[in-house]
Parts: structure tokens; C-alpha cells; sequence
């Protein structure tokens, strides 16, 4: 067994599928959704900690320091080899986009600083999450309703459209957007399926195809029917 010096980080996910990369964090104000919440109704949170490990060796960067007022989203995307990231100052109301290359790191490289986005263009945190390509920021309500808020090439954008209920965001390919949709029905017998949809930037569907969709290496895609 190996021991990792966490500093009561006791839980660890893989970084999308880098399969390298794994992290954790102490969600001391649960996740980021939550921790604006607590904000909004003036309740006091912790800034949380998000730390980095590489396999196979164990070795551990805490690139990215929250100050008082700030949380860390999950880093929901592992691209050309570069792990991005959202971090969220409250006082300040803004949404920064951060990007680095964890092994350059390790050397003592510099965390970078992608866009600061006012945190006004998302109605809430909810389901704020970074997706690709190109890098972008998504964010799908509880009523599944989907938006791009903003892209690396194109700045702020505002796209959005309402979804089906089991359905949620995969990547875009270009213009394409692909989704993950799956139903269900317990008669006469029970029946699960899944299905993968690409739609256009105004979500009209462009085709359904049978199978689920599934990130098996950092943007390479299989359809598991």
C-alpha cells in the first residue's frame, strides 16, 4: 500500500478519462451548486480544496488555492493533456475558467487563467460544467433545459433549448452536439435502453442512434449498443 499525504482529502475521482489523473476535494460546502446557494442565503462555507494525484507513482499537486469567498468546481475535463477546471468568487461575481498541464506543474509551472466570466450569465450554478471540443461552458437546469454560455473560440455565447428528461450533455463534434439519453418500462417485462442524439446549435435532433455513448480515452468515443 502507498500512502498520499491528502491533509483529510479521503476520496478520489479520475480526472475524466486521462486514466493518469485522479483528484479530490473536501466539499466543505458541498458542491459548487450548493456552496452558491449557501452564499445567496448569506450562510457561512469554507473556500474548499481540490488536490491532484498521478498514477501509478502517487505523486500530488495542489495547483489551484481558493481564497476566503471562492469554491472549486469539479475539473470535468481532460483535454490535449491539459486538465481545466472553474473556480467561483462570489464576492466578486465572477466565474474563472482555469486551465494547466499538471505534469509541467509538477516542474512549478503556472496555472492559467483561460476567461473570468461574470457569474451573472448563468441563472445558477447548477450543473455548470466544462465540456469539449471546443472547450466550453454548459450548464443544464433541473428542468433540463440546456445552454452553452461559452465557448474557448467564441467567447460568450448564448444557445439554449430544452431537452428530455433523461437526457444530458456529452460533447460537440464542431456544430454537433451529441447527448446521452435513456428510458425505461417495467411492462409487460422490464426494458432498459439507451440511446445516443445528435442535435444542431438550436437542438433540433439531426439523428438518433441506438446505443449509449461513452468516453473510453480523452475524445475518442464508443457507441455501446
Amino acid at each position: 500500500m502507498k500512502t498520499i499525504k491528502t491533509n483529510g482529502i479521503y476520496h478520489l475521482s479520475p480526472v475524466g478519462n486521462s486514466h493518469i489523473w485522479y483528484w479530490g476535494t473536501d466539499h466543505t460546502g458541498g458542491d459548487l451548486y450548493e456552496a452558491a446557494e449557501l452564499y445567496k442565503a448569506r450562510h457561512p462555507f469554507s473556500k474548499n480544496r481540490a488536490v491532484y494525484v498521478r498514477f501509478p507513482e502517487g505523486r500530488l499537486i495542489e495547483p489551484v488555492i481558493a481564497k476566503e469567498g471562492q469554491y472549486l468546481g469539479v475539473p470535468s475535463l481532460y483535454h490535449a493533456d491539459i486538465i481545466y477546471t472553474l473556480l467561483v468568487d462570489f464576492p466578486q461575481n465572477e466565474i474563472h475558467i482555469l486551465a494547466f498541464n499538471p505534469d509541467e506543474v509538477l516542474d512549478g509551472a503556472a496555472v492559467q487563467t483561460v476567461a473570468i466570466l461574470t457569474l451573472s450569465i448563468a441563472d445558477d450554478c447548477y450543473n455548470l460544467l466544462l465540456k469539449t471540443a471546443p472547450v466550453m461552458l454548459t450548464r443544464q437546469s433541473s428542468d433540463n433545459y440546456f445552454q452553452i454560455l461559452w465557448t474557448e473560440t467564441n467567447g460568450l455565447m448564448d444557445i439554449g433549448f430544452q431537452i428530455k428528461e433523461h437526457e444530458s450533455f456529452s460533447h460537440a463534434e464542431g456544430e454537433i452536439l451529441y447527448f446521452h439519453n435513456w428510458w425505461e418500462k417495467e411492462e409487460p417485462v422490464y426494458e432498459y435502453h439507451e440511446e445516443t442524439i445528435s442535435r444542431n446549435l438550436k437542438g433540433e435532433i439531426l439523428e438518433r442512434i441506438n446505443g449509449g455513448i461513452f468516453e473510453v480515452h480523452p475524445q475518442q468515443y464508443w457507441i455501446l449498443e
